[in-house]
């Protein structure tokens, strides 16, 4: 956006030097009578033309930072990118081993008793092996074992 802005800029400021230029070029035909010759009207219009001719080549120089600097900028942010995407699958990495890890660990006896007075109860309302077992999220065969502990 900001080398189109530098664009636009420049071309307005090419036409309005052209209009000054045939301002001052028909302003010195009509003013032959009060001094101003040709030959000073061309002087004054080669100075502008001169003139112009700077600020367009400050203009493109200008312009020609602005891509390099912007160039800069986005290989900048491809590399901070590519650093922050491998940092997501380092984090990534790392979580689903300690998933593993807390999934690995054995229950709590605390968390064994509540299950265990769960699945009691569930039996005790007269449920199947198979919806204690989905109810609880335990396997069958722990079902299997706590019902035959319970006989």
């Amino acid at each position: 956006m900001e080398i189109q802005l530098w664009t636009i800029i420049q071309i307005i400021i090419d036409i309005i030097m052209v209009v000054v230029l045939l301002w001052f070029v028909k302003y010195g035909f009509k003013q032959k009578n009060s001094g101003l010759d040709y030959k000073t009207a061309f002087q004054t219009a080669e100075t502008i033309l001169s003139e112009m001719h700077r600020i367009s080549r400050d203009l493109d120089k200008n312009l020609e930072q602005k891509k390099i600097i912007g160039a800069n900028i986005l290989n900048q942010l491809d590399t901070g990118l590519e650093r922050a995407e491998e940092r997501y699958h380092q984090i990534n990495k790392i979580l689903q081993q300690s998933n593993v890890l807390l999934n690995d660990r054995p229950a709590s006896t605390e968390d064994m008793g509540h299950k265990n007075s769960l699945m009691g109860a569930l039996l005790k309302k007269g449920l199947s092996r198979e919806e204690i077992a989905m109810r609880t999220d335990t396997p069958i065969g722990e079902v299997d074992l706590f019902i035959k502990l319970q006989s």
